[in-house]
């Protein structure tokens, strides 16, 4: 058994109901109390659950999460190199945009023989206007840094909960597979069973993978050990569903 399905079934309804996914259906039918030829007999109407489809389900689930995250990460990435690219450009402009300055108050100083004391306030004033231009554009690059990583983290969010629904869409296939195991199990106890494959009947035996078994009449059927007990299986249900309940509260999925 996949480690993935045997974690959620542990996880989910307990370790008690591994037995009832094992893929040999004569060790379902003894799950259910039937022995030996019993078991051998009946395992024809327990069909196995379907562990190949549910682990490509619950890789698919993982493998579009993942493409998910990387496209999210990648536009995150992209958008955080325009920011910079926006702040560097910025900045050199500043850088382009004092050294005029400098030089023209030079340039009149020299031609005007302004005073030192006016040339450095017009210096002054330049490096001020500069640096407010500079805090500006810095509160611009973070506002955007900001905003993009809250935008990631919704995104992130966003993207856990739709593969928290999906997962759990296959949770509730183990709670289909267990309640029609719990049908066909009252079924074959009653021996009113139903199944599409014909079965060769002759004198109360039939036969099973070669071999002619015995079934026992209704009149006289009886197990060896514990009885069927229908409300066993209503409680293996219930206990899904309760913790079916229990996962979805955890993960605010509602439905």
């Amino acid at each position: 058994m996949n480690e993935n399905l045997r974690d959620l079934i542990e996880r989910t309804f307990g370790e008690d109901y591994l037995k009832y996914f094992d893929p040999d259906s004569s060790k379902i039918a003894s799950a259910f109390g039937f022995e030996g030829d019993q078991a051998d007999a009946f395992s024809k109407y327990f069909r196995p659950f379907k562990q190949d489809a549910f682990n490509l389900a619950s890789q698919e689930i993982r493998d579009r999460q993942e493409t998910r995250t990387e496209f999210l990460e990648r536009d995150y990435q992209s958008g955080l190199t325009n920011l910079q690219s926006q702040y560097d450009t910025g900045f050199q402009g500043l850088n382009t945009q004092l050294e005029q300055a400098t030089r023209q108050i030079a340039n009149q100083q020299a031609q005007t023989g302004a005073s030192f004391g006016a040339t450095q306030r017009q210096m002054s004033e330049s490096r001020e206007m500069v640096g407010d231009t500079l805090a500006d554009l810095m509160q611009r690059r973070q506002t955007g840094m900001d905003s993009m990583s809250l935008g990631r983290e919704r995104s992130l969010y966003g993207i856990e909960q739709q593969a928290g629904q999906e997962r759990a869409g296959l949770t509730r296939t183990l709670e289909d597979y267990i309640n029609r195991l719990q049908s066909q199990a009252q079924r074959v106890d009653s021996l009113d069973i139903t199944d599409n494959e014909d079965s060769n009947t002759n004198n109360g035996y039939t036969n099973i993978r070669g071999r002619d078994v015995r079934i026992p009449d209704a009149r006289t059927f009886t197990r060896q050990q514990s009885q069927f007990n229908p409300q066993q299986a209503q409680d293996a249900s219930q206990a899904i569903k309760d913790a079916l309940q229990r996962m979805r509260a955890s993960t605010g999925i509602t439905g």
